[in-house]
């Protein structure tokens, strides 16, 4: 699989959110790249981000060194990456990385979303980035900064005619509403 090296880390920082600290399980250090999707969870929670360029082939490969390798690579040049029951290899330019992996069938099923007659996912929305944003903005100073508790270190959105954003750490709490 051939990937822009930029577009590689984009997606590999998006999928970082989810990937554990200190995993249960040692495959959830790593990313699924399959059927041009990117995908990474921690059990609690699972993220998908679309990658066409791995609609071909299957990875599975070790979020942070993988982002820390490509810290140091210009985001507009190309890199290859390829497994051949193996240790996964990343190449660009004359040079070539080699990181452990995990077999793609030890990677935690995903569930799939349910649809509506092929139409889409049943809950969906379309909101105004700025105007995400600043609803973010505005209750995130309500949400637990440390990892003790870590659903209180989340903002809780409800999508609807109205979608409510709203954080609390135990002590404090928030809520703003956003009409459609």
């Amino acid at each position: 699989m051939q990937i822009q090296a930029g577009k590689l880390t984009h997606a590999l920082q998006l999928l970082e959110l989810v990937v554990p600290r200190k995993p249960t399980l040692p495959i959830l250090k790593y990313a699924l790249l399959s059927q041009g999707r990117a995908m990474a969870t921690n059990l609690d929670m699972a993220l998908r981000v679309r990658l066409p360029e791995c609609a071909n082939e299957t990875l599975v490969l070790p979020v942070a060194d993988v982002l820390a390798y490509l810290q140091n690579v210009p985001h507009y040049e190309m890199v290859r990456m390829e497994t051949h029951q193996g240790p996964l290899e990343i190449s660009r330019a004359g040079t070539r990385v080699q990181f452990t992996t995990e077999k793609p069938d030890d990677f935690p099923p995903f569930p799939e979303v349910e649809q509506r007659d092929g139409e889409g996912p049943i809950i969906a929305a379309a909101l105004d980035g700025d105007a995400f944003v600043s609803a973010l903005a505005s209750v995130s100073l309500a949400a637990a900064t440390d990892d003790s508790r870590p659903v209180l270190a989340t903002v809780c959105v409800t999508l609807g005619d109205q979608t409510e954003f709203a954080a609390a750490d135990g002590f404090n709490a928030a809520e703003t509403l956003y009409l459609l």
